[in-house]
């Protein structure tokens, strides 16, 4: 017996449960399909296994076009061959598609919600024309109340930094302090390291245009709060499925390869297992190909 190991995918475990009960990656060692799993049939006894046909052994020319087809399309180059498990194939490459799509889709509808929430509770005060920030400025919203003043006086020369270290822009100037000011809680102008603390500051604050306060809007927080992560989650999940689809290509090309090359008296059976627990974007998961000849 050979074992092929294909290296690790960022998959979405859920989308193989369509196969039915225990065969989804969230179950260890579940086989994608259970014709694989018979054992193998013993050379030169003439008996063929059911669901197979007898082909010409040998790699010829025309033996790559059906891992062809199955690479660019799943379940393409078991058609091919008449493999009634080309619908297995199909079926997997169509729900994760679609769920991919849909998932997406569902990430981009909150996330419009919540950054239409923002402006029009955080950010109600916020002077010109709204700009829609980036990511990481949604998800600074969700972490501090208030992203407090870039300059709390105007009307002064020069920039005076926020001091309230609660406020985003407070802390940003605590870290500025430290770094190129010794940790100094009353620096000015004349300190050395100023000019550059303050450079690291207006880098990274916010300001007029950009001003956020939850201030007494803790249920609008809450629900800016839940739309963002149900946001984050519909694009994690689209982004998982991705795993799921690279997986069914790979597996149907080698399947057909294999095929193709007179490997149809040999039995194939793919399992998959948790290699660790879910992290960052997705579950990490290790697909193992064993060949039986």
């Amino acid at each position: 017996m050979r074992t092929w190991r294909r290296g690790l995918f960022a998959t979405g475990a859920g989308l193989i449960l369509t196969l039915g009960p225990g065969q989804g990656l969230g179950a260890q060692s579940a086989p994608f399909f259970p014709e694989f799993t018979n054992p193998p049939t013993p050379a030169g006894s003439g008996v063929t296994a059911p669901g197979t046909a007898a082909l010409p052994g040998g790699l010829g020319e025309r033996s790559w076009h059906a891992p062809v087809a199955s690479a660019l399309l799943p379940g393409s180059g078991q058609w091919m061959l008449d493999q009634r498990r080309s619908v297995a194939y199909f079926a997997i490459e169509a729900a994760a598609v679609a769920l991919h799509f849909e998932r997406r889709g569902r990430g981009r509808s909150l996330r419009r919600a919540y950054r239409d929430l923002a402006w029009e509770s955080a950010r109600a005060g916020t002077a010109g024309p709204r700009r829609d920030g980036d990511f990481d400025y949604y998800e600074r919203l969700s972490h501090f109340r208030s992203s407090g003043r870039l300059d709390t006086d105007p009307a002064l020369a020069g920039i005076q930094p926020e001091e309230n270290g609660a406020t985003y822009n407070g802390r940003i100037w605590e870290l500025a302090r430290g770094l190129f000011l010794g940790g100094n809680p009353q620096p000015g102008p004349t300190d050395p390291g100023w000019d550059a603390a303050i450079a690291y500051y207006l880098e990274r604050g916010y300001g007029d245009a950009f001003h956020w306060d939850w201030t007494g809007r803790d249920t609008a927080l809450d629900q800016y709060r839940g739309t963002l992560r149900r946001s984050d989650d519909a694009f994690r999940r689209a982004t998982m499925v991705l795993g799921v689809v690279m997986a069914n290509h790979l597996v149907s090309a080698v399947d057909a390869l294999m095929s193709s090359s007179g490997g149809l008296s040999q039995r194939l059976q793919l399992e998959a297992a948790p290699v660790g627990p879910p992290s960052g974007l997705g579950a990490t998961w290790e697909l193992e190909l064993r060949i039986w000849r």
